[in-house]
């Protein structure tokens, strides 16, 4: 599949869509630093509930910066 493609007409109306693939990623999750599963979870990437059963880390509301 090329990466770019310049030579296709596109005319008003037309729907473009653009699919990118995903990130997988790589090895176990449960080995991923603690910190790292906490800037995910803050920028929210993953939920609550995903970083305990996925990553098996819990956080303290001081941790997620509740009270």
């Amino acid at each position: 599949m090329p990466s770019r493609v310049g030579d296709v007409e596109v005319v008003p109306g037309d729907i473009i869509r653009v699919e990118r693939g995903g990130g997988g990623g790589l090895g176990d999750p449960r080995k991923r630093e603690r910190k790292k599963v906490l800037a995910d979870l803050r920028e929210g990437y993953v939920t609550i509930a995903s970083a305990k059963s996925d990553y098996g880390c819990e956080f303290s509301a001081d941790e997620l910066g509740g009270s």
